[in-house]
């Protein structure tokens, strides 16, 4: 990463289309105003929390929700809400910009693949993203696309981003995998060179534990 690289939380306005981002806290400052809460800017965080569709789904299908506006203004926070974070998403997954984040109980930082965001949901206030594999925390993103990491990075991040589902496998199981998810990008010879950097060996099945120099 960069010296240019933000959490989540600190700057969604750089983050995001700003365009989209000023509808938002004004649709978000309208939905305080119909339920009678008090609007902080600061809390336009909170509208880009992921919640249940059900609500909005139902509100939809039902014209006569549309007219009680403290709906209406919900409805409208949820539209822009999904488009800022799928336009987020979409710039991660092409690799505009370049993420990372902690795998707990790994303290150290991991490039998080762009391929992953397919499947990753992104919690803006928390500064995580979660899915079905992977769970990062403390997510921090570029917001200028660093020059792309060699091919012997590529083979590292893999085998890091992987270790909870390949730990228990040979490897002579896990390459195949590494050649599959790498494609044209895979050698040998930089499998081998991860491999041996991470676990500190040149075959066989991984230690319970991946050794302590892997993060050097």
């Amino acid at each position: 990463m960069t010296a240019d690289d933000f959490s989540l939380q600190e700057v969604p306005d750089r983050l995001f289309d700003p365009k989209l981002w000023s509808m938002l806290k004004l649709a978000f400052a309208s939905c305080s105003q119909s339920s009678g809460t008090a609007y902080r800017d600061a809390e336009a965080l909170e509208a880009l929390r992921p919640d249940s569709t059900s609500f909005i789904a139902s509100a939809r299908r039902d014209p006569t929700s549309w007219e009680n506006p403290v709906v209406a203004a919900q409805i409208r926070v949820a539209e822009l809400r999904d488009r800022l974070l799928a336009d987020l998403r979409n710039k991660l997954t092409l690799g505009e910009l370049l993420a990372t984040g902690l795998v707990p109980p790994d303290p150290s930082r991991v490039e998080i693949p762009a391929f992953l965001w397919s499947e990753l949901k992104l919690i803006v206030p928390d500064g995580a993203a979660t899915g079905e594999r992977f769970n990062f925390e403390d997510v921090r993103i570029a917001l200028t696309a660093p020059r792309p990491p060699n091919r012997a990075a590529r083979h590292l991040n893999w085998i890091r981003t992987h270790l909870p589902e390949i730990q228990e496998l040979t490897k002579k199981e896990i390459l195949p995998k590494a050649k599959f998810a790498l494609g044209t990008d895979f050698r040998v010879r930089d499998f081998n060179a991860a491999y041996s950097k991470i676990f500190e060996r040149n075959r066989g099945r991984p230690p319970k534990r991946p050794a302590a120099k892997q993060n050097k």
